[in-house]
């Protein structure tokens, strides 16, 4: 008896996130689904950044997760099977596009400013553009001055998490603020600059 099987089926499973800033992973592996072939299936796997010239990349595996993404630009990626089995013939996957942006940036010109105890503040409002998903916002706080950069050891204000910010003027003093901005692309934030605001005595 003599029983033939079909020629092998390959698929490829796409991660969530097939958009993402720089400096950013793949959540999960590019994993291949191989249907039919007789006997033991081996995997190469390869990549391209122009979509015509194809370099073998990763190990004998089904799944394969591609380094970190330092740059932007467009990456694809295929993976061809092959089954021991006699008469098996190698099978190619569909080529999956995974789109690398540049990171988010914030207006860097806000600005501080100097008010009375108890008068009505302006809003601090931040810009951001660029990245990929939505964008989040926390505002922060310090007492203290903020020397690093990007800004970090702040105080999270409850409750303010919009682009816009009106600081509070009932307490005499110095406080610093800035604001962290995330987005639901994979590895997408930026932090604004810090503001300084100074609150004086009435007269």
């Amino acid at each position: 008896t003599v029983l033939f099987i079909h020629d092998p089926i390959l698929n490829l499973q796409l991660p969530f996130d097939d958009t993402l800033c720089i400096g950013g992973s793949l959540n999960n592996n590019l994993t291949a689904i191989d249907s039919n072939g007789v006997g033991t299936p081996s995997y190469q796997w390869y990549s391209s950044i122009d979509n015509i010239n194809f370099s073998p990349e990763g190990t004998n595996t089904n799944q394969y997760l591609p380094p970190t993404f330092n740059n932007s630009g467009n990456y694809w990626y295929y993976v061809q099977v092959a089954f021991s089995g006699v008469g098996c013939d190698n099978d190619n996957s569909d080529t999956i596009q995974v789109v690398v942006v540049d990171d988010p940036i914030v207006d860097s010109a806000i600005v501080g400013d100097t008010y009375c105890q108890d008068a009505d503040a302006e809003p601090i409002i931040i810009y951001p553009s660029g990245g990929t998903g939505n964008y989040q916002y926390q505002w922060f706080s310090s007492s203290s001055p903020i020397t690093s950069s990007p800004p970090t050891g702040g105080t999270p204000i409850n409750g303010q998490t919009e682009p816009s910010f009106t600081p509070p003027t009932n307490t005499i003093g110095t406080t610093y603020y800035y604001c962290e901005i995330t987005m639901t692309g994979t590895n997408c934030n930026v932090t604004s600059d810090t503001v300084e605001v100074i609150i004086t005595p009435s007269p």
